[in-house]
């Protein structure tokens, strides 16, 4: 119950991630892909969601390569804001 309970809340910061990096593209459209890295972050969420009810390899690969696009697309995006602490 508690991995469960974990894995809702890890989904719910995703989701929160995924609206702030939607929101700071609507304010300053500064790159091409931070829409891409919003939708990566909502897809990770998406993801925390299956992994509340169940645990697979497929599931943990699609993680692995959302994480891997995700550290990707950070690297690209965060020196576009470099006085920002957020994502």
């Amino acid at each position: 119950m508690a991995y469960r309970t974990f894995n809702l809340c890890e989904a719910i910061a995703w989701f929160v991630c995924a609206v702030l990096v939607a929101v700071r593209w609507k304010q300053f459209r500064r790159s091409r892909l931070e829409p891409w890295y919003a939708v990566a972050f909502l897809l990770f969420g998406l993801t925390d969601l299956g992994e509340a009810s169940r645990l697979d390899v497929p599931l943990l690969m699609i993680k692995l390569v959302l994480l891997i696009a995700l550290s990707w697309l950070r690297r690209k995006v965060r020196p576009l804001y470099p006085d920002s602490t957020m994502l």
